[in-house]
């Protein structure tokens, strides 16, 4: 690399005059009658330690996202509070020393920590922390029960969406034509039937229990996310990559599993996100009218329905659920509103 040397250069090497009055660099020059010759520069050199230093660290995506999602303290907050719920969920009643359907009817519909009196009670001694229903029932039991099922339901059908929408989506985008309007039509069909009145149907025609609520809800709740599958694969299937990968022999298969599905992850794991409140009020909704989880087993929707006929009562039977379901309902939408933020590229720093 090298530099002119200072003053304005002519043929002879010597450095031109400026015209009176005018400094410098405002003189004006005759670029036709400039001429420069290697002695008008000089040597700079190159350096090698600042031309190769990092203006800041390569980190990958993923890296930067969890980074990002990190300083945001409603998300951190938000993901606690779900991993307490699903570790409460599963932990708690195993180590309750009551049972969720073990009866106690001399204690109907006691108020919170009341301790169990009863002398051919299991748990006869310890305290029903959120007293017990018009059964007996310890509530405490039931609610961390019912969370189990309701979580478990909630995720089985984001999983169950995720397994059927992203291929059904990546298919219909990359092979378009004919393909893709046949397959789109069928998705619309799908969703011109409103997405209760499908699972309410389904759930009056099959026999009642957890699985037939979560094949109910991933018969029809896929098409949402297969949907924005399908325009992610269109856009990025045009990308410069991918038509590399296309001209250099790549199968169909290879394009869809190695290139392409993998950059719609993060709008998929969003809308993931975002789908599993959606399906825990689903199975409240459903256990509410009394198509969901069947007796003896609970779940928040199903202790809301029992609480009904105790509301002035007890208005504790009915609070409770509805605040557990209020709250994860709740988190998962802000963390899912987070991820969608974190994951976005445009939003990198």
């Amino acid at each position: 690399m090298s530099k002119m040397k200072n003053g304005n250069g002519n043929g002879n090497g010597k450095t031109a005059k400026t015209p009176k009055g005018l400094s410098p660099i405002a003189a004006p020059l005759d670029y036709d009658k400039l001429v420069l010759d290697a002695g008008d520069f000089e040597v700079v050199g190159t350096d090698i330690e600042k031309s190769m230093a990092m203006v800041r660290p390569s980190i990958s995506y993923w890296k930067d996202a969890w980074r990002r999602l990190k300083k945001n303290r409603v998300a951190i907050v938000c993901l606690a509070f779900i991993a307490l719920m699903a570790i409460g969920s599963v932990v708690l009643p195993m180590v309750s020393p009551f049972s969720f359907r073990e009866q106690h009817w001399d204690e109907v519909e006691v108020p919170a920590f009341t301790v169990c009196e009863q002398a051919d009670a299991a748990g006869v001694g310890h305290m029903h922390i959120f007293g017990t229903d018009k059964l007996g029932r310890d509530q405490w039991t039931r609610v961390w029960s019912g969370g189990q099922v309701s979580l478990f339901i909630g995720f089985m059908a984001a999983v169950t969406n995720f397994v059927i929408g992203l291929p059904y989506g990546s298919l219909s985008g990359f092979v378009g034509g004919r393909l893709d309007n046949v397959m789109m039509r069928a998705v619309e069909v799908i969703n011109g039937i409103p997405y209760l009145i499908v699972v309410t149907l389904l759930m009056v025609v099959l026999p009642g229990g957890i699985p037939t609520i979560i094949l109910a809800m991933a018969i029809v709740g896929w098409t949402g996310l297969a949907r924005l599958v399908r325009g992610q694969v269109v856009s990025i299937k045009e990308q410069e990559y991918v038509i590399a990968a296309r001209t250099m022999g790549a199968s169909r298969s290879r394009l869809i599993f190695r290139h392409i599905m993998p950059n719609t992850l993060s709008v998929v794991i969003v809308s993931t996100t975002m789908a599993i409140p959606g399906a825990i009020f689903t199975e409240a909704f459903l256990s509410f009218i009394g198509i969901g989880v069947p007796d003896p087993y609970a779940s928040w929707g199903s202790l809301c329905q029992n609480a009904q006929s105790s509301i002035f009562i007890n208005p504790a039977l009915l609070l409770i659920p509805a605040a557990f379901i209020s709250l994860t309902m709740l988190s998962l939408n802000l963390f899912g509103d987070a991820l969608r933020n974190v994951l976005d590229p445009r939003m990198r720093r």
